[in-house]
């Protein structure tokens, strides 16, 4: 659906479109499944400039190219077009059977007394992927285990044992596999025809620390005989399966989600195997995976809907880096200032001028010779006025044929303007300008938007404007210019509505306060909560966020003339902002383990169902 935002108020010549799509740079902070707006923050390259942005969604942009550095999401549209399957019962269907079942498994640690039966417990649950649901009862259990006098001759519970301990970070000694060792320190051959008891000393043996040889050449001779079983067409499942895996990669190094899905499948065919750790199991993974699955729908639309964001901001990136002739970069940073998105490309415009302080400037056009001047001066850089000399005939005056180029002489005022202590010649240039430029206005020669630019300037000079103000005009004008950049014209639409929100809700909060103080404050507290709002302060030296709550509870003692209400009296309380679209979700996951978990579900998951 395509999406625009109306801005609320301050334009009354019409309505701003803003277009987006590509995340930011920087990746969101959470992710809600729910599907409700939410709020997010930018952090901005300049120091001049942070705020709190909502973006909406829309489909009326596309790219006008693909930038290698900006890739789309490699999943594409596969989640967005997946649908997921309705769960088999409702969920909270589910969520009460699983209340159930986890009680069952507590009843489990209650009642397994013996430290062997304890061990496959812990062991299973923490392999099914459901040991966060039971981190009290596991704690306990391994202080049992530990605490215990554990004296099994089989080596499968004694590397078990080891394991747990282990990766609980408790100190087992490797002598505990001594008793599996002849006189000359290696290991017995019994052990080498117990495929299940070699794997779990493999796995154990994995957690070894430095100057461990003991477990180096457990390690060995584990590995040596496993491959030998699984060479030999020895194994039955799911141990063939098992034993592929840790020779591939050991228990103890794997990626906990994938180990997990593996197990599950084959937790069943084991003759120990515990029936309700396997349905609450199965349980919790559907519910898990039916939030993920709906997570990854959300954050892929989410990704498709800002794509064109970042993309719109790295367009006007290459331009400054593709515009190698100065008339082009001049006009480009020019535009960039004057439409308010400066604040975003602060290295690129620096560079940009350095380019075109260095660059042999020879053009014989007055306007790209203003705008060369005005430019420079503006950043700080000092330009002779001589650079006008070869608009001036022999008398020192200007030459009439620049009278009626209108643009020309607008560039020419304004950049007059830049003048300081005795600068004869840019008085001269500033009083001809002015001159043909109010003939010409009252002639009606001129057309939009330069009748108005000309209007503005004759009341108040470009250097001189207030910048906020000015760039709400161009931004309406520059879309008529035939130079115009579209890329740039729909970045600063956006810019401007992110912007004008962040200051329509500061507004409303100040106005409830009751009367705006000349400084606002660090910290008002009254009976409510208080709430966060951001102020933008045009002092470099200040910015700061200050806290602001509701003011009901808070009754002057008596009227004090020198604090008179406030100008706006409840406009701003009462105006309800209308709400940007936003389609904007908090994602929590790093991005390792969300890349695992998007593969993880890129499969057929309906297999893995747990049927009631």
């Amino acid at each position: 659906m395509s999406t625009s935002i109306p801005l609320p108020f301050f334009f009354s010549h019409g309505v701003v479109h803003a277009r987006i799509g590509h995340p930011p740079i920087w990746p969101p902070v959470g992710l809600l499944s729910a599907g409700a707006p939410a709020k997010v923050s930018f952090r901005r390259q300049s120091n001049a400039h942070r705020h709190a942005a909502q973006v909406v969604s829309s489909e009326s942009i596309t790219p006008a190219k693909e930038v290698s550095s900006f890739e789309p999401s490699v999943w594409g549209d596969f989640f967005i077009n997946y649908d997921t399957k309705p769960l088999q019962r409702s969920e909270d269907w589910m969520m009460e059977k699983a209340d159930k079942l986890k009680q069952d498994v507590r009843i489990l640690f209650e009642t397994h007394n013996d430290t062997a039966k304890k061990m496959h417990l812990v062991d299973a649950v923490q392999r099914l992927g459901i040991d966060h649901l039971f981190q009290d009862e596991i704690n306990n259990a391994i202080s049992d285990i530990k605490e215990s006098e554990f004296t099994s001759s089989s080596l499968h519970e004694v590397a078990l044992h080891f394991r747990l301990l282990r990766e609980h970070g408790i100190w087992v000694s490797p002598d505990a596999f001594k008793k599996f060792k002849g006189e000359d320190g290696r290991f017995i051959n019994t052990i080498a025809n117990e495929p299940r008891a070699l794997l779990s000393l493999y796995n154990a043996a994995h957690l070894l620390v430095h100057d461990e040889p003991e477990l180096e050449e457990a390690m060995s001779f584990a590995r040596h005989h496993l491959e030998s079983m699984r060479g030999g067409g020895r194994l039955k499942a799911p141990l063939d399966n098992q034993i592929n895996r840790a020779l591939h990669l050991p228990l103890p190094r794997t990626y906990k989600r994938v180990e997990m899905l593996h197990y599950m499948l084959e937790y069943g065919q084991e003759e120990e195997h515990i029936v309700v750790l396997l349905d609450l199991a199965k349980l919790e993974f559907n519910l898990l995976q039916h939030v993920h699955l709906k997570e990854l729908k959300a954050l892929s639309q989410w990704w498709k809907d800002l794509y064109g964001y970042v993309e719109l901001s790295h367009d006007v990136r290459i331009l400054f880096e593709t515009h190698n002739d100065t008339a082009k970069k001049m006009h480009l940073v020019d535009a960039v200032q004057r439409l308010g998105i400066d604040h975003l490309f602060q290295d690129e415009i620096n560079n940009a001028i350095s380019d075109i302080k260095e660059s042999e400037f020879t053009s014989s056009s007055l306007h790209e010779v203003a705008l060369h001047f005005r430019l420079l001066r503006e950043h700080g850089i000092w330009v002779s006025p001589d650079v006008f000399e070869k608009f001036k005939g022999d008398d020192g005056r200007f030459i009439n044929t620049i009278a009626d180029e209108p643009r020309a002489l607008l560039s020419l005022y304004n950049a007059a303007h830049l003048l300081v202590h005795d600068e004869p010649e840019l008085e001269e240039a500033m009083s001809f300008a002015r001159h043909h430029l109010e003939s010409m206005r009252d002639g009606s020669r001129l057309k939009a938007p330069l009748d108005n630019q000309i209007n503005r300037a004759l009341h108040l000079p470009l250097p001189r404007t207030y910048k906020r103000v000015e760039m709400l005009h161009y931004m309406l004008e520059y879309g008529q210019e035939e130079e115009c950049i579209v890329v740039l014209l729909d970045l600063a639409k956006l810019e401007f509505n992110l912007l004008q929100h962040v200051h329509l809700k500061e507004l409303k909060a100040f106005s409830q306060i009751g009367h705006p103080p000349i400084w606002p404050p660090v910290g008002l507290l009254s009976a409510g909560a208080p709430a966060k709002v951001s102020f933008r302060r045009q002092s470099n030296a200040h910015r700061h966020a200050a806290q602001v709550v509701s003011s009901e509870s808070i009754t002057p003692a008596k009227e004090v003339s020198s604090f008179e209400p406030s100008v706006w009296g409840d406009f701003f309380i009462n105006y309800d902002t209308k709400p940007l679209q936003v389609y904007i979700f908090f994602f929590i996951f790093i991005l390792c383990t969300f890349c695992s978990t998007a593969k993880l579900y890129n499969c057929s998951v309906e297999e893995y169902h747990l049927v009631f």
